[in-house]
């Protein structure tokens, strides 16, 4: 259950951040 709690806001974080990579890559193209 400790995992859980953890896993999921590092989960998150991993989906913005590869969201915002590709807006960026969009935007700089």
């Amino acid at each position: 259950m400790a995992f859980n709690a953890f896993e999921e806001p590092i989960h998150d974080k991993k989906l913005i951040a590869v969201y915002l990579r590709s807006l960026y890559v969009l935007l700089k193209s």
